[in-house]
């Protein structure tokens, strides 16, 4: 699901639902929701044609990339190079990849795929402080070594990055790029391990 279509889907359920959790009592999730929507009002605001849009379902795994490579469809991260991996890969462990929220720590192609530069990684994670805030994952999956770094992540193993939870793996592309059955055996393994926080 899309951004524009869970806004939608949002504003269709959103009056019903906080009055049935006010009643309920329950205020987080009267302010969790409000945070939801603002959330989609200002990621519309920064819509632009060169930005690749996060994607998927709140509150469940969330998984971060880099940057969309050159090449990349910026239409929908699904439909890239990177998501059709990832979505590869998931379904070989029974993962729904519509369950799990899909984005980068850059929103932007970087010329003749460059690693990021502070700057960028600098402006990414106050996007992606947000991002994670208020979609409130379960287990943030980083993938390669600069965004493992850039969250104070644990290479191949759990990590936590602002009282959230991480686990840094191998990035799919790798994974696609050298083909070896240990190397992909050892991401499938990591794969069956995150498993349980869907």
């Amino acid at each position: 699901m899309n951004l524009k279509d869970k806004e939608k889907e949002l504003n269709e359920v959103m009056s019903e639902t906080i009055k049935k959790y006010y009643e309920e009592g329950n205020f987080h999730m009267v302010r969790k929701l409000k945070s939801v929507k603002e959330y989609y009002d200002h990621r519309n605001k920064l819509k632009s044609s060169d930005r690749l849009e996060p994607i998927g379902n709140p509150g469940s795994l969330m998984f971060v990339g880099l940057n969309p490579e050159e090449q990349s469809n910026m239409e929908n991260a699904w439909e890239d190079l990177f998501g059709k991996e990832l979505k590869s890969f998931l379904n070989l462990v029974g993962i729904d990849y519509k369950d799990v929220w899909l984005t980068n720590l850059w929103e932007k192609r970087t010329e003749n795929n460059r690693p990021l530069n502070i700057d960028e990684i600098s402006k990414g994670l106050k996007e992606l402080d947000l991002e994670i805030y208020v979609m409130d994952p379960t287990l943030i999956i980083l993938f390669g070594n600069q965004v493992i770094e850039a969250l104070g992540g644990t290479k191949y193993g759990l990590g936590s990055y602002k009282g959230y939870k991480t686990f840094g793996m191998s990035h799919p592309s790798f994974i696609k790029r050298y083909a070896r059955e240990d190397i992909k055996k050892e991401f499938i393994d990591h794969l069956e391990t995150i498993k349980s926080y869907v």
